[in-house]
Parts: C-alpha cells; structure tokens; sequence
C-alpha cells in the first residue's frame, strides 16, 4: 500500500510540473514521513512583479528619449524582434548603419539605466 501512496505522490508532481502549477503541498501521513513533500511555487510575488512592471516602464521611457532613429532601430530590433537587415531595408539605410545606432542606443541606455539596474 505504500508504493501506491508514493507512485500517487510522484504522479501529482509530475502533473503539476507539466501544467507549471507547483504549488507548496503536504502530504500528511501517519506512517511514513518519507512522504511528506514541499512543492515551491515558481510564480513571483506581488512585489516582484511590481517591480519588475515599474522597470519595464522606464526602460520604454528611456527608449522614446532616445534620438529617433536609435529608438526607431531598437524597437524594430527588441520589440519586433527583426533582423537588422530587414531594418536596413525599412530605414533605408546599411546593416552597419543599423547595427551602430543599435549599439549606440544600448550604450546610452547602460548609462542612464546604471544606477537602477
């Protein structure tokens, strides 16, 4: 009877791991304390995702106060998610030329975001 308490155990956490559902559980058994499992739950508090939104706030912030074709190559770039030579193609402009005012826009941002990240 053991082994099918244990099998159940091993069965739930693989579900909840497939389902990205952990959560803290106990098992609570008289028997046997080899059963008694802690789960922790991967989803991030309320703080974090405070904080996390309130960075992402700014760094948006920072990215429209960039010059506009720095902000116009790092939207298409990080947000868009395309390749710099498609946003050569778009700006009218070099895949080098495209590449520096990425690079350029990056270095800018490392330095006013410093001191908060």
């Amino acid at each position: 009877m053991l082994w099918l308490r244990i099998c159940t155990k091993n069965r739930s956490i693989d579900y909840l791991r497939k389902k990205k559902q952990l959560h803290t559980v106990f098992i609570n058994e008289q028997e046997d304390d080899a059963c008694n499992a802690e789960i922790p739950d991967p989803s991030p508090n309320p703080d974090e995702l405070y904080i996390n939104r309130e960075k992402i706030s700014l760094v948006r912030e920072k990215v429209r106060n960039l010059p506009f074709e720095q902000s116009t190559a790092i939207i298409y770039r990080y947000y868009f998610n395309m390749p710099e030579k498609e946003i050569a193609e778009i700006m009218g402009k070099k895949p080098s030329a495209v590449s520096s005012l990425i690079y350029r826009a990056k270095k800018r941002m490392e330095k006013e975001l410093e001191d908060i990240v």
